[in-house]
Protein backbone atom coordinates (compact mmCIF):
# COMPACT_ATOMS: atom_id res chain seq x y z
CA UNK A 1 0.00 0.00 0.00
CA UNK A 2 2.83 2.27 1.07
CA UNK A 3 4.78 1.33 -2.16
CA UNK A 4 1.71 2.52 -4.38
CA UNK A 5 1.49 5.68 -2.68
CA UNK A 6 4.78 6.28 -3.11
CA UNK A 7 4.78 5.60 -6.74
CA UNK A 8 2.07 7.74 -6.94
CA UNK A 9 3.11 10.73 -5.46
CA UNK A 10 6.49 10.50 -7.79
CA UNK A 11 4.26 10.37 -11.23
CA UNK A 12 2.38 13.40 -10.02
CA UNK A 13 5.75 15.25 -9.27
CA UNK A 14 7.00 14.23 -13.05
CA UNK A 15 3.59 15.40 -14.74
CA UNK A 16 4.25 18.50 -12.80
CA UNK A 17 7.85 18.84 -14.25
CA UNK A 18 9.57 17.86 -10.82
CA UNK A 19 12.30 14.95 -10.87
CA UNK A 20 10.31 12.80 -7.77
CA UNK A 21 11.69 12.09 -4.83
CA UNK A 22 15.25 11.51 -4.14
CA UNK A 23 17.06 9.73 -1.33
CA UNK A 24 19.66 10.84 0.40
CA UNK A 25 22.49 8.58 0.08
CA UNK A 26 24.34 7.23 3.68
CA UNK A 27 28.11 8.16 3.46
CA UNK A 28 29.98 4.90 4.53
CA UNK A 29 31.68 5.78 7.82
CA UNK A 30 35.21 4.21 7.56
CA UNK A 31 36.69 1.18 9.41
CA UNK A 32 39.30 3.54 11.27
CA UNK A 33 36.52 5.66 12.68
CA UNK A 34 34.30 2.58 13.72
CA UNK A 35 36.85 0.35 14.74
CA UNK A 36 39.07 3.14 16.20
CA UNK A 37 39.58 1.51 20.12
CA UNK A 38 41.67 -0.91 17.58
CA UNK A 39 43.47 1.23 15.66
CA UNK A 40 47.63 0.84 17.34
CA UNK A 41 49.13 2.89 14.65
CA UNK A 42 48.76 5.25 11.43
CA UNK A 43 51.86 4.69 9.49
CA UNK A 44 53.10 6.22 6.64
CA UNK A 45 53.93 4.28 3.19
CA UNK A 46 53.96 5.02 -0.74
CA UNK A 47 52.29 3.36 -3.76
CA UNK A 48 54.08 2.26 -7.14
CA UNK A 49 54.00 6.10 -7.87
CA UNK A 50 55.22 7.32 -4.96
CA UNK A 51 52.15 9.16 -3.74
CA UNK A 52 51.86 8.71 -0.19
CA UNK A 53 49.32 6.54 1.44
CA UNK A 54 48.47 6.10 5.62
CA UNK A 55 48.29 2.25 6.50
CA UNK A 56 45.90 1.77 9.28
CA UNK A 57 47.48 -1.34 11.57
CA UNK A 58 44.59 -2.73 13.85
CA UNK A 59 45.66 -4.56 16.88
CA UNK A 60 44.53 -8.19 15.28
CA UNK A 61 47.22 -7.57 12.69
CA UNK A 62 44.61 -6.50 10.18
CA UNK A 63 45.49 -3.28 8.10
CA UNK A 64 44.34 -1.06 5.44
CA UNK A 65 45.17 1.46 3.62
CA UNK A 66 44.09 5.20 2.86
CA UNK A 67 44.91 7.44 0.08
CA UNK A 68 46.25 10.25 2.38
CA UNK A 69 48.68 11.67 4.79
CA UNK A 70 48.57 10.22 8.18
CA UNK A 71 47.65 14.11 9.64
CA UNK A 72 44.27 13.64 7.39
CA UNK A 73 43.08 10.62 9.25
CA UNK A 74 44.15 12.58 12.50
CA UNK A 75 42.58 15.26 11.34
CA UNK A 76 39.25 13.55 11.47
CA UNK A 77 39.39 10.94 14.65
CA UNK A 78 40.24 14.50 16.51
CA UNK A 79 37.06 15.89 15.19
CA UNK A 80 34.95 12.17 16.57
CA UNK A 81 36.65 13.01 19.83
CA UNK A 82 35.16 17.13 19.58
CA UNK A 83 38.19 18.57 19.07
CA UNK A 84 40.59 19.41 16.15
CA UNK A 85 44.69 18.68 15.39
CA UNK A 86 45.44 22.11 15.35
CA UNK A 87 43.56 22.00 19.26
CA UNK A 88 45.48 19.17 20.33
CA UNK A 89 49.15 19.87 19.66
CA UNK A 90 48.24 23.53 20.80
CA UNK A 91 47.07 22.24 24.19
CA UNK A 92 50.27 19.47 23.78
CA UNK A 93 53.25 22.06 23.16
CA UNK A 94 51.62 24.11 26.56
CA UNK A 95 51.72 21.16 28.91
CA UNK A 96 55.45 19.91 27.27
CA UNK A 97 58.14 21.69 29.08
CA UNK A 98 60.56 20.42 26.66
CA UNK A 99 58.66 20.99 23.80
CA UNK A 100 59.62 24.03 21.02
CA UNK A 101 58.22 26.02 18.75
CA UNK A 102 59.86 23.77 15.83
CA UNK A 103 58.77 20.35 17.30
CA UNK A 104 54.81 21.01 16.49
CA UNK A 105 54.70 18.10 14.30
CA UNK A 106 57.27 15.86 16.80
CA UNK A 107 55.22 16.26 20.41
CA UNK A 108 52.47 13.54 21.60
CA UNK A 109 48.87 14.21 20.85
CA UNK A 110 46.80 13.50 23.58
CA UNK A 111 43.12 12.81 22.00
CA UNK A 112 41.37 11.79 25.62
CA UNK A 113 42.44 10.44 28.92
CA UNK A 114 45.52 8.04 28.23
CA UNK A 115 44.49 7.47 24.28
CA UNK A 116 47.21 9.58 22.68
CA UNK A 117 49.31 9.55 19.45
CA UNK A 118 53.05 9.23 19.58
CA UNK A 119 54.59 10.50 16.26
CA UNK A 120 57.80 8.61 15.42
CA UNK A 121 59.92 8.05 12.37
CA UNK A 122 59.31 5.21 10.22
CA UNK A 123 61.01 5.61 6.47
CA UNK A 124 62.92 7.78 4.57
CA UNK A 125 61.52 10.14 2.51
CA UNK A 126 61.58 9.60 -0.70
CA UNK A 127 59.88 12.66 -1.81
CA UNK A 128 60.51 15.87 -0.49
CA UNK A 129 57.65 16.86 2.54
CA UNK A 130 55.84 13.82 1.88
CA UNK A 131 55.89 12.57 5.55
CA UNK A 132 58.18 10.34 7.40
CA UNK A 133 56.56 10.05 10.85
CA UNK A 134 54.33 7.39 11.82
CA UNK A 135 51.59 7.53 14.96
CA UNK A 136 51.75 5.21 17.21
CA UNK A 137 48.83 4.99 19.91
CA UNK A 138 50.37 4.98 23.11
CA UNK A 139 48.08 2.26 25.63
CA UNK A 140 48.95 -0.51 22.90
CA UNK A 141 52.86 -0.38 22.90
CA UNK A 142 54.30 -3.41 24.47
CA UNK A 143 57.99 -2.61 24.78
CA UNK A 144 60.51 -1.19 22.79
CA UNK A 145 63.79 -3.52 21.06
CA UNK A 146 67.07 -2.28 19.37
CA UNK A 147 68.00 -3.11 16.11
CA UNK A 148 71.08 -2.86 14.10
CA UNK A 149 71.89 0.26 12.31
CA UNK A 150 70.31 2.75 15.45
CA UNK A 151 66.90 1.83 14.56
CA UNK A 152 64.42 -0.24 16.85
CA UNK A 153 61.50 -2.21 16.78
CA UNK A 154 58.11 -1.38 18.91
CA UNK A 155 56.24 -4.73 19.54
CA UNK A 156 52.80 -4.07 20.40
CA UNK A 157 50.17 -5.42 23.28
CA UNK A 158 50.08 -8.29 20.18
CA UNK A 159 53.40 -9.41 19.73
CA UNK A 160 52.56 -10.60 16.17
CA UNK A 161 51.76 -6.73 15.43
CA UNK A 162 55.74 -4.95 15.57
CA UNK A 163 56.55 -1.68 13.55
CA UNK A 164 59.90 -1.06 12.31
CA UNK A 165 61.63 2.37 13.66
CA UNK A 166 64.60 4.62 12.11
CA UNK A 167 65.71 6.25 15.45
CA UNK A 168 67.64 4.80 18.30
CA UNK A 169 65.77 3.18 21.13
CA UNK A 170 66.58 5.91 23.37
CA UNK A 171 64.70 8.40 21.39
CA UNK A 172 61.96 6.39 20.95
CA UNK A 173 61.81 5.82 25.02
CA UNK A 174 62.19 9.50 25.27
CA UNK A 175 59.08 10.46 23.17
CA UNK A 176 56.98 7.46 25.08
CA UNK A 177 58.49 9.47 28.57
CA UNK A 178 56.95 12.43 27.41
CA UNK A 179 53.76 11.30 26.78
CA UNK A 180 53.52 9.95 30.40
CA UNK A 181 54.17 13.41 31.15
CA UNK A 182 51.62 14.99 29.12
CA UNK A 183 49.30 12.41 30.80
CA UNK A 184 50.37 13.55 34.09
CA UNK A 185 49.74 16.96 33.35
CA UNK A 186 46.77 17.00 31.57
CA UNK A 187 45.50 15.34 34.21
CA UNK A 188 46.14 17.83 36.72
CA UNK A 189 44.83 20.45 34.43
CA UNK A 190 41.48 18.79 34.10
CA UNK A 191 41.54 18.72 38.17
CA UNK A 192 42.65 22.13 38.83
CA UNK A 193 39.17 23.05 36.14
CA UNK A 194 37.39 20.98 37.94
CA UNK A 195 37.86 22.53 41.51
CA UNK A 196 37.72 25.73 39.92
CA UNK A 197 34.19 24.65 38.56
CA UNK A 198 33.24 23.60 41.77
CA UNK A 199 34.10 26.61 43.63
CA UNK A 200 32.70 29.06 41.25
CA UNK A 201 28.89 27.06 41.50
CA UNK A 202 29.19 27.41 45.20
CA UNK A 203 30.29 30.92 45.05
CA UNK A 204 27.25 31.77 42.64
CA UNK A 205 24.99 29.37 44.97
CA UNK A 206 25.83 31.98 48.26
CA UNK A 207 25.06 34.74 45.91
CA UNK A 208 21.65 33.70 44.96
CA UNK A 209 20.53 32.56 48.31
CA UNK A 210 21.28 35.95 49.33
CA UNK A 211 19.27 37.36 47.11
CA UNK A 212 16.48 35.08 47.99
CA UNK A 213 16.84 36.29 51.87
Amino acid sequence: MLKSQQQTQQQKQKAKGGKGIRRKRRRKIPNYILYWPYVVALVPVYDMNHNTWTRVQYIDGQSEEYPCRCEALLEKLAVMFHTTLEVVRGRAVLLDEGAECGELRKVPLVMFGNYSFVPVKCRREVVRNSGSLAYVVYPYVKHIEQKPGNMCEIVFKNPDVVLLIMQHITDVEEQMERTRNLHRAKEMEEQYWQYEICNARKAVKKIIQKQEL
